[in-house]
């Protein structure tokens, strides 16, 4: 089966397809200035470092243009070569979180930093994935009683911090829980509110919710 990766820089991603372009795909380098198109369709069969090199840091460079450079790779190989190449440039972090669901059939949202989100942080030393993201539930929004139902999948992000840049790679659980009580955002981590919604209203907070967190969600619900 075809694997497609896709790394995520706030607004912006770039989407890596193991299948033949188009002949009227773009080659795309150096990419333009100006008014953005919501995506670019790319033959990157041919590329070599450099012009891998210079669409990751286009990708640094622009984290607030909403649009995906959907690069395609001819074959697998390929498009692996390529994923080692972009995943080498960066510090990895891994993180794991969860999408949760009550008995009430709603789920759960946390507001951070104007953004509504879902609840997730990084691997503590010591602890497996699975255990970092009921942690990271509970921590973040004060919701005990939580069951891992399935993992659901791993999400890639760049950002900058101190100096570097991280990749973080999350780590997704679909989660239930009987709780009850009161939610409690956790502020240190700039959390300010914690919300249940009903599952066919999440989209109501779609505009407020980075482009990875919309993708995990709506291919979901």
């Amino acid at each position: 089966m075809a694997q497609i990766k896709q790394i995520f820089s706030n607004k912006a991603s770039l989407k890596l397809h193991p299948l033949v372009a188009e002949p009227t795909f773009s080659t795309l380098i150096p990419i333009p200035d100006g008014d953005y198109l919501p995506s670019y369709q790319i033959n990157t069969e041919l590329w070599d470092a450099t012009e891998w090199g210079s669409l990751v840091e286009w990708l640094k460079s622009h984290p607030e243009v909403e649009t995906t450079f959907h690069c395609f790779c001819g074959t697998q190989k390929v498009a692996d070569d390529a994923w080692d190449f972009v995943y080498s440039r960066f510090e990895i972090m891994e993180a794991a979180g969860g999408i949760v669901e009550n008995k009430q059939n709603q789920l759960l949202l946390i507001f951070r930093k104007g953004h509504w989100d879902l609840p997730k942080g990084k691997l503590d030393s010591g602890e497996t994935i699975d255990q970092c993201a009921l942690r990271e539930v509970e921590e973040e929004t004060g919701v005990h009683s939580l069951e891992i139902q399935d993992f659901l999948d791993i999400t890639y992000h760049i950002y900058p911090l101190k100096g570097d840049w991280i990749l973080k790679e999350s780590y997704w659980y679909k989660m239930s829980t009987s709780f009850v009580g009161a939610l409690q955002p956790q502020l240190e981590e700039e959390i300010t509110q914690v919300v249940w919604v009903e599952k066919s209203q999440w989209k109501a907070h779609a505009s407020e919710m980075y482009p990875l967190i919309r993708e995990l969600l709506s291919v979901r619900y």
